[in-house]
This record gives structure tokens, C-alpha cells and sequence, in this order.
């Protein structure tokens, strides 16, 4: 009987190692897109529950009302609402990831970027709230943080983003199941690269290109904390010889519809957002 053929990272040639990164990157598009909206929207409903109008643009959520109507119980709420319900999403996601990880199927990947961009966002905004008075930051101004606090904080979130990026490289080593039939301990390191540390970084990159003009510094410096969790996958050994997967046979060959719904989800967002949702 004839010994099945096991496609290894290493056999992908250089143009099956970027579809990696291309699906990839179109799933992070696909989540970071979904999870924006849902963090804007839950964030204006929770305003208007305060009577504020709002108007939610590509950039950041506007509240037409004047300074006197803020109190505690409002900035508490409005502020922390869009981080709660991403950081739930999340949760939901990362269970049904856990769950879906052992297929090999490309759905998989939006569950995959949706939990890591959502606990690593959530996390982000703690840690820039604590010195930008933005966001999340309002809140803990609010809150008459000390400075002691402040910084305990941001090293606290700091630890948070390595504990995501440890577990977001073992999920990502997973997702390899996709293309290969074995990742071999060598492969790993630029399997993650490919799949994880290149989508990450472009996608990153193409979110914020699309909130110009106006976007905040606040909005800028959450995105690029974000990069925080790729840093466990590039310093950190795994612990695992090889992960073998299947003898099922690999076509490897780029999908089309995925990507166009990864880019055009976006851009049909930022353009809805250009011209605004009033509330």
C-alpha cells in the first residue's frame, strides 16, 4: 500500500505560504471590522439611555451634548459598555474556536482573531486609559486613580498582552491544520509569522488608514499595543516536538470569496460611517 504523502510547512512553496497570510489577514479584517461596530454601537445605545444624542463616524462615536449633563454614573457606563461587550463577544468566540480548532475549515479563523483582538483590545484600552484621557481613560479619571494605581496598571496590562499573545501562539500553531498535515518544531516559528505576526501587523495598518482622517491618538496607541502579543511567539520555545494532524490531502489554493468579503466588509463600514448613524 502506498504511504500517503505528508504536506509539511516547510514543502509549501513561497506563493501557498502567502495565501497563509492572505486568508488570514482577510478573517482579522472580517473580525476587527465586526468587533469595531459592535464596540460603537453598544457604546451609542448605552448614550442614549442617558438621553445623549449620538452620532457614530468612521472614527470615534460623537455625543451632541454639553458637558454639564456628564456625571459618573454616565461616563461609567457609556465608556465601559463598548469594552464589557467585545470582552463577552470574545469569551463566546474563544469557546467556540476552542471548539472548532481540531477542523480543518477557514471559518474557524474569523473566532480565532475576533478573541484575540477583542481580550487584547479591552486590555489595550486599560492600559492607554491610564495616561490618556480618552475612552476607557475617562472612566478612571473619574475613578481619581493615584498615580501608584496608574502604573501598577499599566504593567499589570502589559503581563495581560504577553498571557494573549502565550495562548494566541498555541491557537495559532492549531490553525495550522488548514494547510498542513504536520507542523514540524522547526516550522513553527514561521508558520507564525505567516499566519499570525505579518496579518496582524498589515491589518492593523489597513484599519487605521481607513479611520483617517481624525483618528484619536488614543484609537492609535490602543492599535499599536496590540502588537504586544506576538512578542511570547517570536522569544518563546515551544514545548511540543511536532503537531500532526491528518493524512487528509491539502489543495492549498487561495479562496477568493473570503478575501473579498474580508475586503469589502470594511470599506462598506467605512463608508456607511463616512456619512454617520445618528441615534
Amino acid at each position: 500500500m502506498k504511504e500517503p504523502i505528508l504536506i509539511t510547512f516547510k514543502k509549501l512553496p513561497l506563493i501557498k505560504r502567502l495565501f497563509i497570510t492572505i486568508h488570514s489577514l482577510a478573517f482579522f479584517l472580517m473580525a476587527y471590522t465586526f468587533l469595531y461596530f459592535l464596540h460603537q454601537m453598544t457604546t451609542a445605545v448605552a448614550a442614549t439611555t442617558f438621553n445623549f444624542p449620538v452620532e457614530i463616524r468612521h472614527n470615534q462615536v460623537y455625543f451632541m451634548t454639553s458637558s454639564s449633563n456628564w456625571n459618573f454614573d454616565s461616563v461609567k457606563i457609556i465608556f465601559s459598555s463598548g469594552p464589557l461587550s467585545i470582552l463577552l463577544a470574545g469569551f463566546l468566540f474563544f469557546i467556540i474556536y476552542q471548539k472548532a480548532k481540531i477542523y480543518n475549515g477557514y471559518l474557524k479563523l474569523f473566532f480565532f482573531w475576533f478573541s484575540i483582538l477583542a481580550f487584547s483590545t479591552v486590555v489595550g484600552e486599560i492600559m492607554v486609559g491610564t495616561f490618556i484621557f480618552d475612552g476607557l481613560g475617562y472612566v478612571l479619571t473619574w475613578m481619581y486613580w493615584s498615580d501608584t494605581m496608574r502604573i501598577i496598571s499599566l504593567l499589570s496590562c502589559i503581563v495581560a498582552l504577553f498571557i494573549i499573545g502565550i495562548f494566541a501562539k498555541k491557537d495559532a500553531a492549531l490553525a495550522a491544520n488548514i494547510y498542513v498535515n504536520k507542523l514540524r518544531e522547526e516550522d513553527n516559528l514561521p508558520f507564525q509569522f505567516f499566519h499570525f505576526v505579518f496579518p496582524l501587523i498589515i491589518g492593523l495598518a489597513l484599519v487605521n488608514l481607513l479611520k483617517f482622517p481624525g483618528i484619536s491618538n488614543y484609537e492609535l496607541l490602543v492599535n499599536t499595543s496590540l502588537l504586544i502579543v506576538v512578542i511570547p511567539g517570536l522569544i518563546e520555545r515551544s514545548k511540543r516536538k511536532d503537531w500532526f494532524f491528518d493524512e487528509e490531502k491539502r489543495t492549498n489554493s487561495i479562496k477568493w470569496n473570503y478575501i473579498l468579503i474580508g475586503l469589502l466588509v470594511p470599506i462598506f463600514l467605512r463608508i456607511i460611517l463616512q456619512v454617520g448613524i445618528v441615534m
